[in-house]
């Protein structure tokens, strides 16, 4: 017997696990324009070649993770030894250089140094859960997400990024001949073990090759973004990290003030199915990895 009319959907509905809301920790006015995170999402964190997504991805699945969500991240485009410093500098609020010069420092030490780094690092970093893996290959990528489910409940992952991802036809069973294509093999892929594991994925990525020089400082559009159809029906949420000619003009103005508070930027939604959308400013410790709101950017719905 089919339990289809609306009254026994109805019942299942009311029977059936919420998809969870997760209100980004210290971004108040980004979780607004987005409705919050949700599980069961695929969400895309897009900029310009070298304009600091990475360090936006490190400093957001820190956040969360320190708030308590268990949260993988995969570096498919740096090593270890090229993305360590930037999660260093931003929990421990230090210099990237620094970060890195530890390591020199603890290399070239004597066992008593060599032991307190350890105990630096393992006081730094032991309340964080957050797990950090290497995988490029997205066939292992999707087994390695199932693994961290199964065995931590994780509930957040992040891909820096999506475009530096490779695809073994022999594992997949799939061959494409443009990039279009992968990626949007690849966003579906996430959406339904997204659906099916519970589980919110943030996806760092880049635009189209084409046009992408003259279109920076805030000029991009959805259809910049680099995929297919996926980025229309897969996708929930696509945020534009970008520095608006106003803010290019600050930051350059007086150089020791974006080094000091941060460098003025922005983030806007290019697309949202959840939340009221638009645009917030944002400022960027770039030495520290660190991304965080410019106050009072909530709106009063009640105006």
């Amino acid at each position: 017997m089919l339990l289809n009319t609306i009254k026994d959907r109805g019942l299942q509905f009311l029977k059936s696990k919420p998809i969870e809301q997760i209100a980004i920790p210290e971004m108040p006015a980004l979780s607004q324009i987005i409705g919050n995170l949700r599980t069961q999402q695929v969400n895309l964190i897009v900029a310009e070649t070298g304009f600091g997504k990475s360090d936006f991805g490190v400093d957001l699945s820190l956040k969360l993770a320190l708030q308590g969500n268990q949260t993988l991240f995969f570096s498919s485009e740096m090593t270890l030894q090229a993305i360590f410093p930037r999660f260093l500098a931003n929990t421990k609020k230090i210099h990237r250089k620094d970060a890195e010069k530890m390591h020199i420092e603890y290399l070239e030490g004597d066992d008593e140094t060599k032991k307190g780094y350890e105990i630096i690092y393992v006081e730094a970093l032991k309340d964080i859960n957050l797990r950090l893996e290497f995988d490029k290959d997205f066939y292992d990528i999707y087994q390695t997400i199932i693994q961290h489910k199964e065995q931590f409940g994780t509930k957040f992952v992040f891909i820096d990024h999506m475009l530096s991802l490779k695809n073994d036809p022999a594992k997949t069973q799939k061959i494409f001949t443009n990039d279009a294509d992968r990626l949007d093999y690849f966003h579906e892929q996430l959406d339904e073990l997204g659906k099916l594991y519970d589980i919110c994925f943030i996806c760092l990525t880049q635009f189209n090759k084409q046009g992408e020089y003259g279109q920076q400082h805030g000029k991009r559009t959805l259809g910049d973004v680099a995929g297919g159809r996926s980025i229309g029906h897969v996708v929930e949420n696509a945020l534009y990290f970008y520095e608006s000619e106003e803010d290019r003009k600050w930051n350059e103005s007086e150089p020791n003030q974006p080094w000091r508070f941060g460098y003025k930027s922005h983030i806007r939604t290019l697309k949202k199915r959840n939340g009221e959308g638009g645009d917030i400013t944002v400022r960027h410790k770039k030495s520290m990895c660190v991304v965080f709101e410019e106050p009072n950017q909530v709106k009063n719905r009640n105006l």
